[in-house]
């Protein structure tokens, strides 16, 4: 699940698509989700961010990535996947640097255990990664690294 459907979620998709993982892309934003290129994704959701817990089976994925790049909507986002019964294999990352994550987690109230060692952020493996392209074969990498550990 990719909560966040800017530009830089686009190989993000393309990647997840050819590794064969079903894809879910949700976004606030109406022209992102209905700007066609998103077709490898398997549905794409117009959502609230304060109702994402009514309007996503949460606890259905193995991977949810915040990355709205807008701050009120991603701690939103990050409120509600606290809030929610994730399962305990479920990866949760957050786009951005470190002290963005602990704003935004301090704002909240929570930290990092409250997601039971399943929150990553900033997402992504440390391979320089400095396009779009990088970015998303760095998350889509740790996700798979976490993911065949458990």
């Amino acid at each position: 699940l990719l909560l966040g459907a800017g530009p830089d979620a686009v190989p993000v998709v393309q990647l997840a698509a050819i590794l064969g993982w079903e894809i879910t892309v949700a976004d606030h934003r109406p022209h992102y989700i209905e700007n066609g290129k998103f077709t490898a994704a398997d549905r794409l959701v117009l959502v609230e961010p304060n109702r994402i817990n009514e309007m996503l089976p949460l606890d259905h994925y193995s991977a949810i990535v915040i990355m709205s790049h807008h701050i009120d909507t991603d701690r939103s986002y990050l409120r509600q996947l606290a809030d929610s019964p994730l399962s305990t294999q479920s990866y949760v990352g957050i786009l951005g640097p470190v002290a963005r994550r602990a704003k935004l987690l301090g704002e909240l109230g929570l930290t990092a255990t409250d997601f039971a060692g399943r929150l990553h952020g900033p997402v992504g493996l440390d391979i320089g990664a400095d396009s779009p392209e990088t970015i998303a074969l760095s998350l889509i990498s740790e996700i798979q690294s976490v993911g065949s550990s458990t």
